[in-house]
């Protein structure tokens, strides 16, 4: 029989030891129902890596509602050998954060007003609309006025 433990992945969030570890910041969770049987540092790798993590620095899970960073499999299997089919279990996930790039952004209106918004050696057509033809004039002269009143009798 299968025992499936509905499990809970709280990440986006850090521990922060004061003086026992708490998870704080969180900003999302992920739940999802994995077999008793599957319950590894691995398996819990690769949940993470679907949500996008690929620097995990660690898990962590409650014991007696107190945060136990999880160093071994027998460790984890620890935490659910008592858990039935259906029970929740919360991991929580320490991951490292990419430093992104800053970029210079403008901190108020005048800042937007210094900023040349035209490249050099661009053609502007405001108000107009894109076409590949040429705009001049002189092709609507060479249009041929017809009559097509003949069209009007053939119907």
């Amino acid at each position: 029989m299968n025992n499936y433990i509905l499990s809970y992945f709280h990440h986006r969030g850090c521990v922060v030891r004061n003086p026992n570890p708490t998870y704080q910041r969180e900003l999302d969770v992920f739940d999802v129902c994995i077999d008793k049987d599957h319950f590894t540092l691995v398996d819990l790798l690769s949940y993470t890596k679907n949500l996008g993590y690929t620097n995990v620095k660690g898990f962590y899970c409650e014991d007696n509602n107190e945060l136990v960073q999880v160093t071994s499999d027998i460790q984890l299997l620890e935490f659910v050998k008592y858990l039935i089919d259906g029970d929740e279990f919360h991991v929580y996930v320490v991951h490292e954060i990419d430093e992104l790039e800053k970029l210079p952004a403008p901190t108020d209106d005048s800042d937007l007003n210094e900023v040349n918004t035209e490249l050099p050696g661009a053609v502007t057509n405001k108000n107009e609309a894109d076409t590949d033809l040429p705009s001049s004039d002189t092709y609507v002269d060479a249009i041929p006025d017809e009559d097509d009143s003949d069209v009007d009798e053939e119907l």
